[in-house]
């Protein structure tokens, strides 16, 4: 469940109807984002890649 509730209704509505989409990428930009990974020294983030069931990669990006 998302904390978010302006961005979890624009969620379901694009999963309904996906001429909404726009507006529920815009909100998310505009949303704070957070994801697993690890700082490199030089400034670049390696993103933890995670394993589901049947070998798909569930996302590893997280709306707060």
């Amino acid at each position: 469940m998302m904390s978010n509730p302006r961005l979890d209704a624009l969620f379901h509505q694009a999963a309904e109807n996906p001429e909404n989409a726009p507006a529920f990428l815009k909100q998310l930009l505009l949303s704070e984002i957070y994801c697993l990974g690890l700082a490199q020294a030089n400034g670049r983030i390696q993103l933890c890649m995670l394993q589901a069931e049947l070998g798909s990669r569930p996302s590893h990006f997280f709306v707060i």
